[in-house]
């Protein structure tokens, strides 16, 4: 009988590769114990039959089923083991189950069997031994250079970089970037050191013809350039952010985590460090019950890991102020912008809640971060619900009070973003701690409700 189902929900799906409820429906039976054997029965599994494994990987991650995409992307590159796509898609499947040792451990296995593979002069062997490389990030010096096309200048005693190649680079020579820049993002969550991967990359990167942000890895290089910058920062400013230790508090939230982790400050009498919970592309929307959109999973399985009783900053909401929000009045999914904020918020304010009151987490809600000029009256708009919505719950505490004092930082008094808090164009520079850190401190030493 399930033989049959899964027969005709194949049929159906490849009929129709966009029926969402086929789709959601091959998804569910793909969680079920034993459905990836069955399919194995129904599509033998060889190297033509790959992308279609790895198409329904794909199916199984958009609608939920995170440990099935797992699964069929491991079974497709087994088969073609120097398919660079296979792999990253496998190792973006593996952070979406927040198991980034065993992510980077793939990606390193993947180096290995295709140590030839070069993009401009630079190879996956060349990769390995800068990611072996001894030498800590406090050992090197990275400046991120602005020109017409940004990059970053590392040095170090010895190292003579690969001279840059200007071409045009193949959809492979893109794949083989994308892993790469996939794994400095999870090698800086980890907390490691990452300059001499920056270092042994960038003649590659900066060798491309195309605009790599209008390309399909444009999401890896956006995180990439944001990390090296950060990096870059650290660096200047002889910030030591390679000691974690200290007593942590969880940065959970969007790529808007990225600038602020690894840094120190005092707290309530002690040191502590900010130590980063990358959820990608979550959207308040998202946390809605209904909702089996992979970026939700993502975000429960991350905050499992994070220990019961502590801490935990939340910055979410910039991606549904960018591209959530106004789509859905334009879709007449709402009658109003306003109506649209309160309902999508409600979802998240809900979640949190739950989560303070399960976990026993002591919630601080960031503002939306204001960076784009866009979108900023449309932040500011929602921040005003937002943070209107935490002051009045029992359990969460908005960072900045009733009187705002973290957002209002962020502006001048014309309400442009403070020119010493521009990163790249998107994300706030990592000197916000000067902000950050007293409202963190603020927050914790009122009791709910009072201010806070």
């Amino acid at each position: 009988k399930n033989e049959e189902a899964l027969s005709v929900l194949l049929r159906l799906v490849v009929t129709n590769k966009e029926h969402v409820p086929v789709k959601r429906l091959l998804a569910k039976m793909f969680a079920k114990s034993g459905s990836i054997e069955l399919l194995k029965n129904t599509v033998p599994l060889n190297v033509a039959s790959s992308s279609a494994y790895a198409f329904l990987a794909t199916v199984a991650k958009d609608h939920g089923a995170v440990d099935a995409a797992c699964e069929l992307l491991l079974l497709a590159h087994r088969v073609q083991p120097d398919n660079h796509s296979y792999a990253l898609n496998y190792v973006h499947a593996l952070e979406l189950k927040d198991d980034l040792s065993l992510a980077w451990n793939a990606l390193l296995k993947h180096m290995s069997n295709t140590t030839q593979c070069t993009v401009a002069g630079v190879s996956n062997g060349a990769f390995l031994a800068a990611a072996a490389d001894g030498r800590s990030d406090l050992d090197w010096d990275i400046n991120w250079i602005t020109t017409e096309e940004p990059y970053a200048d590392c040095s170090v005693a010895g190292f003579v970089p690969t001279p840059v190649k200007r071409q045009a680079l193949n959809d492979e020579s893109l794949d083989i970037l994308a892993l790469w820049f996939a794994g400095v993002k999870i090698r800086y969550l980890m907390g490691a050191s990452i300059i001499s991967l920056v270092a042994c990359i960038e003649p590659a990167r900066r060798s491309s013809k195309q605009l790599l942000h209008s390309t399909t890895i444009r999401n890896e290089h956006a995180y990439y350039c944001c990390v090296a910058q950060v990096k870059a920062s650290h660096c200047l400013t002889k910030t030591d952010v390679m000691d974690h230790s200290g007593d942590k508090i969880y940065l959970c939230g969007d790529s808007h985590s990225l600038s602020p982790a690894w840094q120190k400050f005092p707290c309530q009498d002690k040191e502590v460090v900010l130590t980063p919970k990358l959820v990608t592309g979550l959207k308040h929307w998202h946390l809605r019950p209904e909702e089996d959109f992979y970026p939700k999973i993502h975000f429960e399985r991350v905050v499992k890991t994070i220990p019961s009783g502590s801490t935990v900053v939340f910055i979410f909401g910039e991606i549904d102020c960018r591209e959530g929000i106004l789509l859905a009045v334009q879709k007449d999914r709402y009658e109003t912008i306003e109506e649209g904020m309160r309902c999508t918020l409600g979802y998240y304010i809900s979640k949190l809640e739950a989560l303070a009151k399960n976990r026993k987490f002591t919630i601080l809600v960031h503002p939306i971060v204001p960076v784009l000029d866009e979108t900023r009256s449309l932040v500011i708009a929602y921040n005003t619900l937002l943070r209107e919505s935490v002051l009045k719950s029992g359990s969460l505490r908005w960072l900045g009070g009733r009187d705002d004092s973290l957002f209002k930082g962020l502006l001048t008094q014309d309400m442009k973003l403070e020119p010493e808090f521009v990163l790249d164009g998107t994300h706030l520079h990592p000197s916000y701690l000067r902000l950050l850190g007293p409202a963190i401190s603020q927050a914790l030493e009122a009791e709910v409700g009072e201010g806070v």
